[in-house]
């Protein structure tokens, strides 16, 4: 089972979960560094980025969250990781919503790097244009606003052609 969909089901639409919590016999390492915003980036490289690899290599699954604007500025060290599968990106208070276009090309650049991308917030009405601009593939969206069957059902046609069947 993949870790989305173990998500999917656990949360059972009424809650988001831990990542740790999600599946028996799977190590799954949901890693913060909320304090990286303090870090230039050579100093993330020396004292914060061993202890991740560190802590990454003994699990199955890792899900990284990168917070805000201020920890962009460590993404390239981020995909450098091997073990690191998936971003799970969050902008923060005051900063542009995760469906924004201004996030399209950090978007690309994750997906780009073989890593998944998990971003919540996203209004149905810009699901269509964010998985063009950016692809589906490896793209878990948190999608807002689903009020109508109508909404329901052009999330579900946005999502279809990266269906796994």
């Amino acid at each position: 089972m993949n870790i989305i969909q173990a998500m999917i089901s656990e949360a059972d639409s009424r809650y988001a979960v831990g990542c740790p919590d999600l599946i028996e016999n799977i190590d799954t390492l949901a890693s913060l560094r909320d304090a990286s915003i303090m870090f230039s980036p050579d100093m993330f490289a020396e004292f914060v980025l061993p202890a991740l690899r560190e802590q990454m290599a003994w699990a199955d699954n890792v899900i990284y969250h990168l917070d805000g604007p201020g920890a962009v500025c460590h993404l390239d060290h981020l995909l450098s990781i091997p073990e690191l599968d998936c971003i799970q990106w969050t902008p923060g208070a005051g900063a542009a919503d995760t469906d924004d276009p201004v996030w399209f090309p950090m978007y690309r650049k994750i997906l780009g790097s073989g890593k998944s991308l998990q971003i919540f917030g996203v209004h149905v009405s810009k699901m269509k244009t964010l998985i063009n601009e950016c692809g589906g593939k490896g793209l878990f969206l948190g999608v807002r606003e689903i009020n109508t069957i109508m909404d329901q059902e052009y999330a579900l046609s946005c999502a279809q052609p990266y269906r796994r069947t």
